[in-house]
């Protein structure tokens, strides 16, 4: 709370305490007390309005700048990396007969940290285009959008099936483009982390909700520990072994700032060992 809010409060409070004692001695003292509170109870709804609009700006300024850092930090990083693997490949081919057996062992090991770093910098900047995509809403059927992410999802992993549990013709205001990234970025989690299940099960549903939709997409994979779920959306943050799951950490945060720039939100329900489910909560229009 900010220091006029808290201000505001007091001298509320100090007026009801006032109107309080007034109608005990004097009636007149009262009225006048009660009327000077309503009076400072309606500065202080405006100054904490105020303030919590202030504080919106705020955040959203803070965000904006990150964001700004995020894509010039992965743009900048592309040359010193492609350099790096440039060079590594010259000592391997041009000077192969006069390096011994542990300098190539570390030369390769110096090329595969340079893919994984490249592979990482391509995922910053596709999370910070995203986030940055001129917004292009429209009415969209979100049972076509997800049977699209379906049939991409199936050309990553081969031999596994997806349940469209989204009921057809179900509509919503959003940018398709990011949506179905949005569904994709929910698909590969789901995919990736149910491999090693006796019975893979992935679904995509849909529900309707009080001013909008949920958008969710089940797994009977790894889990996770539910005291862990804030962990989820942050950028690089792991629950499990990246030997197991490998990748950049960076696709749950991604399809967290989606559902934010469609006025909506993320929720996480897990168990470890028994699965997960990832719920987008939409309003139906903005």
């Amino acid at each position: 709370m900010t220091t006029a809010s808290k201000t505001a409060f007091a001298a509320l409070f100090a007026l009801l305490a006032l109107a309080f004692c007034g109608a005990f001695f004097s009636p007149a003292l009262a009225a006048a007390a009660s009327a000077g509170a309503a009076i400072a109870a309606a500065c202080a709804l405006a100054l904490t309005a105020k303030a919590a609009k202030a504080e919106n700006a705020f955040r959203a300024a803070q965000q904006a700048e990150v964001e700004l850092f995020t894509g010039g930090a992965a743009h900048d990083l592309r040359s010193p990396l492609s350099g790096i693997e440039g060079l590594c490949g010259i000592l391997a081919e041009d000077y192969a007969a006069q390096l011994p057996a542990d300098a190539k062992k570390y030369m390769a090991r110096i090329a595969i940290e340079c893919a994984r770093m490249k592979r990482l910098v391509e995922a910053l900047h596709e999370m910070s285009a995203l986030t940055r995509h001129e917004m292009s809403p429209k009415r969209a059927d979100i049972s076509e959008l997800a049977a699209r992410a379906i049939t991409a999802a199936a050309e990553k992993f081969a031999g596994r099936t997806v349940k469209n549990a989204v009921p057809a013709q179900t509509f919503l205001e959003c940018d398709p483009e990011l949506m179905l990234k949005l569904l994709g970025i929910l698909l590969d989690n789901a995919l990736k982390f149910s491999a090693g299940a006796q019975q893979p099960e992935v679904t995509v549903g849909c529900d309707r909700a009080a001013g909008g939709l949920e958008l969710w997409v089940r797994d009977n994979g790894a889990g996770f520990d539910m005291k862990y779920a804030a962990k989820l959306f942050r950028p690089f943050q792991r629950l499990h072994d990246p030997t197991r799951f490998p990748g950049p950490a960076l696709g749950l945060a991604t399809a967290k700032r989606i559902a934010e720039r469609h006025g909506g939100a993320m929720r996480a329900e897990g168990e470890d060992g028994k699965g997960a489910k990832f719920t987008v909560m939409l309003p139906r229009s903005r």
